[in-house]
């Protein structure tokens, strides 16, 4: 007889996923940041060049076209790292667990609770007890702001 109560869903993957999205934002913006001096770095050169070795306007076009093909690309993977990368939830629950001692582990433990509930082999008595953790852990959870926590 197989008990078909639904299963609860802690809101952790929820609250993680938000989190990840404000971590994402500040990646891109790292990026941006340390790709933004290679893109300076190569007008500061054509410039040199073109001082030095009085370059023709072709090479000064391609030189243009290359920095602004470049400045197009560190763009576009800004853009992809802020809105469409992401995080698996353990490397996320690992990076907040890392920026606040107050949360030990209790993320990483959640997760793996909470696959615990979902595993269909284990003994109900094993599952029961995992429900039991994750909404107490859940409910104490609610005192953290991860959004906060991930934000660099």
């Amino acid at each position: 007889m197989s008990n078909q109560t639904p299963r609860p869903r802690s809101n952790l993957p929820s609250q993680l996923a938000g989190a990840d999205r404000v971590w994402q934002g500040d990646r891109a913006k790292r990026f941006f940041g340390a790709s933004i001096k290679w893109i300076i770095l190569a007008i500061l050169l054509l410039v040199v060049a073109d001082l030095i070795f009085h370059l023709s306007s072709w090479a000064r076009l391609i030189g243009a076209g290359a920095i602004i093909l470049g400045a197009i690309c560190v763009l576009i993977g800004m853009f992809w790292i802020a809105l469409v990368s992401q995080s698996p939830l353990e490397r996320i629950a690992r990076t907040l667990e890392s920026r606040s001692p107050k949360l030990g582990s209790k993320l990483i433990n959640m997760i793996q609770l909470q696959r615990q509930i979902d595993d269909d082999s284990l003994p109900e008595n094993t599952r029961s007890l995992a429900r039991l953790a994750v909404d107490q852990a859940d409910e104490s959870l609610a005192e953290f702001k991860l959004k906060e926590i991930a934000r660099t």
